[in-house]
């Protein structure tokens, strides 16, 4: 932000414990709970704190960059998360372990942070476009996805979309895709790996296939073992179950649109090994349910 000094910050309305004691450590210099380790966002809140100004909070259905006050008036962001509901819990969450955090001047343990997530619905002219973020569906008409989609029965729909939470199956809801996107939109994934775990798995691509045939993601997660001496090799056999090389980089797929022209036109760009998923290349993803996953009963919780 020091190479922005008109830019605004956008946090989510819904504060995990940790946005709340960071913002008392920032702006009321109380530092309440131990250190929180959000050194980016400590250092976003420091800087709009000398220059006089407070971040904006992202809530449901928040127009973040009218189009009346927007340079070009064609050009507008709203929030479609988090929901009224998901900040009450957030609230009541603080409240009830304040008192203990307080006394004990301990970490205040989180609830799911992906509940806070800000979704964007963004219009560019006569081009509109869903972003995801890592917003999850629970069921709950109060909550998550289905709040969105009984919020937006008058908003226009997107024709492009970038695909929740990694494209984990806890982040689905058919609804999106009938009520907030338009046929047939690109799509896009970026990929998670931790471990033995990663999203989106086989069964995700392969349901979004269904879906779309303009499925793209930024990488393709791999586990391809490195090449090592016998002496590593041993050491680990003797510490360890499996060692498995990192993805050390990322790609890029990039989407652009004339914004004049009615019905959008997307053309799509990919850098760096992002992929266009056709045919049978589901086989290269994460498959929790083959027969050596299945032996690990984790992975099949697959959130990232």
């Amino acid at each position: 932000m020091v190479n922005a000094p008109n830019a605004d910050f956008v946090i989510s309305g819904a504060f995990a414990s940790e946005d709340f004691t960071t913002i008392l450590r920032v702006f009321d210099r109380n530092p309440i709970g131990v250190s929180t380790g959000l050194k980016e966002i400590i250092d976003a809140l420091e800087c709009m704190r000398e220059r006089g100004k407070h971040p904006i909070l992202a809530v449901a259905n928040k127009p973040l960059l009218p189009a009346d006050h927007a340079t070009d008036p064609s050009v507008e962001i709203v929030a479609l998360s988090p929901s009224d509901a998901t900040i009450i819990d957030g609230h009541l969450n603080i409240g009830k372990l304040l008192q203990n955090v307080v006394k004990n001047r301990i970490r205040m343990p989180e609830s799911h942070r992906n509940d806070r997530s800000v979704v964007l619905w963004l219009r560019m002219g006569k081009a509109f476009a869903l972003l995801g973020s890592d917003l999850e569906e629970v069921g709950d008409e109060q909550r998550g996805w289905s709040a969105i989609v009984l919020s937006g029965s008058n908003r226009q729909k997107a024709s492009a979309f970038k695909i929740p939470h990694h494209g984990s199956k806890t982040s689905h809801h058919d609804a999106i895709w009938t009520e907030l996107l338009e046929t047939n939109p690109p799509s896009v994934i970026t990929p998670w790996k931790k471990g033995f775990r990663a999203l989106p798995t086989r069964q995700d691509i392969e349901r979004f296939q269904k879906l779309t045939d303009r499925l793209y993601v930024t990488t393709i997660p791999q586990n391809k073992r490195g090449t090592r001496t016998p002496e590593v090799e041993q050491m680990i056999r003797n510490t360890a179950l499996e060692l498995r090389q990192v993805d050390l980089t990322g790609g890029q797929v990039r989407l652009r649109a004339d914004t004049k022209t009615n019905p959008t036109q997307w053309s799509v760009e990919l850098f760096n090994g992002a992929r266009k998923i056709e045919g049978q290349m589901s086989k290269a993803f994460f498959d929790p349910l083959s027969r050596g996953n299945k032996d690990r009963p984790w992975l099949l919780a697959g959130s990232g």
